[in-house]
């Protein structure tokens, strides 16, 4: 008799938790983490380097939503004084992506503002670019996926070309 109380207090708290637990699994909210290879032109230099970069995206219709996130891109170009100097780009982006589903996966179209910050050599600098990029993604709509990202960033002096391979999780 003992037994029955607590076998019935854990199910009546499994049944009203499982309604959280179910509407847990289609949040309208996505991480992704991606790295890639990234073409770097910077005062009349170009060099190849890489980027990588963590964003948030959340779901705000059917198929946009809007993202944040930060990033780095690292290269080595040469400056007058040091013919190896590296180039540090940071960045945070606030901008829009627009899905189409596929069959399997779907294909995405991003762009928006970034704050940059650079270091290259004694030279720095902050201030406005823009990006855009598009890619495709692997997976299904709630859960873990894979894909790939093209993504042009323009800041003043500095443009990148990056070509990114990207894992995300949606919840």
């Amino acid at each position: 008799m003992h037994l029955t109380k607590p076998i019935t207090l854990l199910g009546a708290v499994a049944v009203s938790i499982f309604p959280i637990l179910s509407h847990a699994e289609v949040l309208p909210l996505a991480i992704d983490v991606s790295a890639g290879t990234t073409q770097v032109e910077y005062k009349e230099q170009k060099e190849t380097g890489i980027t990588w970069s963590v964003n948030a995206r959340y779901q705000v219709a059917p198929m946009s939503s809007i993202y944040t996130g930060y990033s780095e891109t690292s290269a080595d170009l040469s400056t007058a004084t040091n013919p190896n100097t590296t180039f540090k780009s940071y960045t945070i982006p606030v901008g829009l992506r627009f899905d189409v589903p596929l069959i399997i996966g779907d294909t995405y179209l991003r762009g928006g503002g970034e704050y940059y910050s650079l270091e290259h050599g004694t030279d720095s600098e902050k201030g406005w670019g823009y990006q855009l990029g598009f890619g495709y993604r692997l997976g299904m709509i709630v859960g873990p996926s894979l894909g790939f990202e093209v993504l042009l960033s323009e800041n003043d002096d500095i443009t990148t070309t990056t070509f990114s391979l990207n894992g995300s999780v949606a919840f």
